[in-house]
């Protein structure tokens, strides 16, 4: 019976871990420069699949060399305790961390599309 409850209590804690590792929204911004987001775009994304959508892109990022120079981000998100610019377009996008603007990472295509097609339908 011992070996029955911790079993069932290790699953419980598993199943708690699991579910609290996937923030519950994506909060987007368009945004005018650096310093300023235009007024009233902000819009908040708690589809499960469409956060995950903006996890996967972040993680698998791919970190390019050099110090940037980049213009004016698309979008700001935040996404958990970070936040991030956004360059996106159809075919390609790239995030930097609002904490270090001297490092960007592209997006692979796969994710830069899906975002793309996300933000794509921000405004409707």
């Amino acid at each position: 019976m011992r070996v029955f409850w911790c079993c069932a209590t290790f699953v419980i804690f598993t199943f708690f871990l699991v579910s609290c590792s996937l923030q519950n929204k994506v909060t987007i911004f368009e945004m005018e420069s650096f310093e300023k987001i235009k007024v009233d775009t902000a819009l908040d994304i708690t589809d499960e699949e469409e956060i995950k959508v903006f996890d996967k892109a972040v993680k698998s990022a791919n970190r390019e060399p050099g110090v940037v120079d980049v213009s004016d981000p698309d979008y700001k998100f935040e996404y958990g305790k970070k936040s991030y610019f956004l360059w996106i377009s159809a075919g390609s996008g790239s995030v930097m961390k609002t904490s270090n603007t001297n490092t960007i990472y592209t997006l692979e295509k796969d994710s830069a599309k899906q975002v793309f097609d996300i933000t794509d339908n921000y405004g409707e």
